[in-house]
């Protein structure tokens, strides 16, 4: 595994190690202890975004992200190479769009805080930009790949999914 399968590997195992051993918790708090955990809900949203964030970007780096095959399939190899290049650019804008669109949300509840916990509504909202980023960035690599090499770099089987 390299480097940086290593980084993002870990980056999406911690909020999701933490959601489950958070909710664990507040499970065994809430109906065996009869204590409900207040902070549980805030700090499980914004654990579920960036793991959703971060696991669009590890499905976008390993090609795993939902495609239809059946349409590129269809056509000449002329077609499917112009076709591949016109859809990853439209992908890259769009994705680099939506970054801006979430970075200025973000900007904007910056000073907005959580109920309970007090937390700027920033690091959840922030985690669509980087999350767009990251998936651009992964897009620009497997295009820039393909019209160096010609081949797809689809479904690489390097240790596993993240």
């Amino acid at each position: 595994m390299t480097f940086m399968r290593r980084i993002f590997t870990v980056l999406l195992g911690l909020p999701l190690a933490y959601l489950v051993l958070a909710t664990s918790y507040s499970v065994f708090m809430r109906y065996w202890m009869e204590a409900p955990v207040h902070w549980m809900e805030e700090t499980s949203g914004l654990a579920m975004i960036w793991v959703v964030m971060i696991g669009a970007m590890c499905a976008e780096r390993d090609g795993d992200n939902l495609s239809i095959a059946v349409l590129i399939e269809m056509m000449n190899k002329k077609m499917q190479r112009v076709f591949i290049i016109l859809v990853s650019l439209v992908s890259i804008g769009m994705l680099l769009y939506l970054a801006y669109l979430g970075n200025n949300l973000a900007n904007r509840v910056a000073f907005k805080l959580t109920g309970v916990l007090k937390l700027s509504w920033y690091w959840i909202d922030i985690a669509v930009p980087v999350g767009m980023i990251g998936s651009a960035i992964f897009i620009a690599i497997r295009l820039v790949s393909y019209l160096r090499t010609g081949e797809l770099d689809e479904h690489k089987e390097e240790g596993g999914a993240a």
